[in-house]
C-alpha cells in the first residue's frame, strides 16, 4: 500500500502537471469507486470537480485530496492499487480499469489532458466533498496527526499511551498517520529499536530518537520519489527509487548495511516485520 511518501509524491505531480486546468468532463466507468453518499445523477459531475480549476493538493498521512479554485474537494485513498494517471489526449494507451476518466483543458494555451483514477483491487476509493471544512470534520479530524508534521510531544504521548509493540503502534492511522509497513521498519531500524518492544516503555531517548527517524526517513523517501515495491507509478508512469536505499524491509536474510549482520524477519500481528538484531536491541 502506498504510504505517505508515495501519496506525497502523487499530489506534486498532479500539480506540477495540471494546476490551473478546468475540468470539463467526466466519464465514470465504475460506479462503486465513489464512496460519497450524498451524490446523485444529478450533482454527481458537479460534486466531482467539472467546471472547475484544479488549485492546489491537500495531504493527511495516505490521504490525498484536490481543492478547486470554487472550494470543492475530490479525496482519494490510493489503497493497494490505485493509481491516478495524467496523459496527453491522443496518446494515451488503452488501460483496464480505468475507471473514473477526467478530460482537463489550460485556460490559456488549450492543452488538453486527461487524468485517470484505476484501482484494479479497489481497496481504495473517491470522495467528493463540498469544501476543505466539511471533509476535516467528517472525515481527517478522525485520524492521528500527520507522521510528517507531528511535534515530538504529541508523538511522545500517543506512542506511550498505548500498551502495544511499537511496530503495531506506529502502524495504527488512529495514533499517527501515514506510516506503514515499509518506514515503521526502516524508522525502527535508524532508531536502534526491536519492533517487538512494549510501545509505552520506550526510554525518553528512544521516543526522540524514533521521532526524529521517521522524520528523516518520510523526507529522504519523498525526495526519492517514493518506494515502488509493487505497482507504484507517479502519474506521470515513473517508479520511486528509495527501495534501493531500505536497510532492512524486504532484505530478509541479507547481511545488514551498517553491522554485517543477517536481516531477520517475522509476522508481527499479521505483518511482515524486518529488523536486524545486531543494530536493534
Amino acid at each position: 500500500m502506498p504510504e505517505l511518501p508515495e501519496v506525497e509524491n502523487v499530489g506534486r505531480h498532479l500539480i506540477r502537471k495540471i494546476r490551473g486546468y478546468r475540468f470539463e468532463k467526466i466519464r465514470i466507468n465504475r460506479l462503486d469507486v465513489l464512496k460519497s453518499a450524498r451524490t446523485t445523477p444529478a450533482n454527481r459531475e458537479a460534486r466531482l470537480g467539472v467546471g472547475g480549476r484544479l488549485d492546489t493538493f491537500h495531504r493527511h498521512g495516505k490521504r490525498l485530496a484536490l481543492e478547486f479554485d470554487d472550494g470543492r474537494v475530490i479525496e482519494f485513498s490510493l489503497g493497494m492499487s490505485g493509481h491516478l494517471i495524467v496523459e496527453a489526449i491522443g496518446s494515451e494507451e488503452t488501460r483496464d480499469h480505468a475507471h473514473l476518466i477526467w478530460t482537463v483543458r489550460h485556460p490559456r494555451n488549450g492543452r488538453t489532458r486527461r487524468l485517470i483514477w484505476r484501482d484494479p483491487r479497489r481497496f481504495g476509493g473517491v470522495w467528493a466533498w463540498v469544501d476543505m471544512k466539511t471533509m476535516i470534520d467528517q472525515k481527517w479530524g478522525s485520524i492521528g496527526d500527520d507522521a510528517l508534521q507531528v511535534k515530538y510531544e504529541s508523538f511522545r504521548d500517543v506512542i506511550k499511551g498505548t500498551r502495544r509493540s511499537i511496530k503495531t503502534a506506529l502502524l495504527d492511522q488512529n495514533l499517527i498517520a501515514g506510516i506503514g509497513n515499509i518506514y515503521a521498519d526502516e524508522a525502527l531500524h535508524r532508531a536502534g529499536i526491536r519492533p517487538r518492544r512494549m510501545a509505552s516503555r520506550l526510554r525518553r531517548s528512544e521516543t526522540k530518537s524514533l521521532h526524529k527517524a521517521v522524520q528523516e526517513i518520510l523526507i529522504e523517501a519523498i525526495e526519492a520519489g517514493g518506494s515502488t515495491i509493487q505497482s507504484f507509478k507517479d502519474p506521470e508512469g515513473g517508479s520511486g527509487r528509495y527501495q534501493s536505499a531500505h536497510a532492512v524491509y524486504g532484505r530478509s536474510g541479507e547481511s545488514c548495511h551498517s553491522c554485517g549482520a543477517v536481516i531477520r524477519s517475522m509476522v508481527l500481528n499479521g505483518r511482515t516485520t524486518a529488523w536486524c538484531s545486531e543494530c536493534q536491541k
